[in-house]
């Protein structure tokens, strides 16, 4: 059994398709499968059943497979720390992040270009999910690190953040009845409808936990990850929505109403990875270069 073999079986169980993973493999589709068919001769069972616009996963591929998973990322994990021991940082580092990132104060693309600048051998994927999925996803590696949402419980023991930005959460709306104060108390909104972050986001378990905390339960009205919907929700008159302060800054134009919420609600964002596992040279060096950046702004 060759590395080879479970890089074309993990590529062909992630796509589905033996056509497909052969064109991410940069392979003819004959080679991908005459190597499936070796693997399962050596391993004495089927693990992909062939069906009429792809492939899945039999039981024992569906067993086989974190297996073959961890094989690889044991390799580049191997390859990745001999490198470093010449002072070389190579390899390849996925980086998962919420749908937030791009309206919060934290400058992703600069961060991933100074990592670039100092780490031009690594090669680097963008993973979108919620904070849940992705803390969830941090103890198998996929990702090794992530830009989460804090919420209100910590993350779990196993489990390391690094806070990077903090802001307060506002409630927006359009022609809704909104009281004429800077600010809305948070019982005056339970009646309301809501237009608010979506289940699993950092962002909604500290507003569960604050409605919580007053006995109240809100009318949702809409829900969703994406805080620019939001705000065109609003825009619609849908209901108020609760987002991020920095997300209103692109609408200060729009017929919006805008009050901050008492007790004040504070969303943050944070870097978080595993402490269960070893993490790779490239997500060590990324975990260092944003804490140097963080206090390089504190110094600034």
């Amino acid at each position: 059994m060759e590395l080879r073999h479970l890089r074309y079986f993990v590529t062909t169980a992630a796509e589905g398709n033996v056509t497909r993973a052969a064109a991410k493999l940069h392979v003819t589709q004959p080679g991908v499968s005459a190597q499936l068919r070796q693997l399962e001769r050596e391993l004495g069972q089927p693990l992909l059943d062939r069906v009429s616009r792809g492939v899945r996963l039999t039981a024992a591929g569906e067993a086989f497979l974190p297996y073959a998973q961890a094989a690889l990322d044991a390799a580049e994990s191997g390859a990745a720390s001999v490198s470093a021991v010449a002072g070389l940082v190579t390899g390849h580092l996925t980086i998962g992040t919420i749908s937030t990132i791009s309206s919060a104060s934290v400058d992703l693309p600069a961060l991933l270009a100074a990592f670039r600048a100092e780490h031009p051998d690594v090669d680097i994927t963008l993973r979108e999910l919620t904070s849940a999925r992705l803390l969830d996803g941090l103890s198998h590696a996929r990702p090794e690190v992530g830009l989460v949402g804090l919420g209100s419980a910590l993350p779990g023991d196993k489990t390391a953040t690094l806070e990077l930005a903090r802001e307060q959460l506002v409630a927006v709306s359009c022609g809704s009845p909104l009281p004429a104060q800077l600010s809305v108390p948070l019982n005056a909104l339970v009646d309301q409808p809501l237009i608010v972050p979506s289940t699993g986001t950092g962002l909604r378990d500290r507003l569960d936990t604050a409605f919580a905390g007053i006995g109240a339960r809100p009318h949702i009205a809409f829900e969703s990850g994406d805080p620019d919907l939001l705000l065109r929700l609003a825009l619609a008159r849908l209901g108020t929505a609760v987002v991020p302060e920095s997300v209103i800054l692109r609408y200060r134009g729009d017929d919006l109403t805008v009050r901050a919420i008492t007790p004040r609600i504070d969303g943050a964002i944070g870097l978080a990875w595993s402490t269960a596992r070893t993490l790779t040279p490239a997500a060590r060096a990324f975990i260092d270069l944003t804490r140097q950046s963080l206090d390089t702004a504190a110094e600034s």
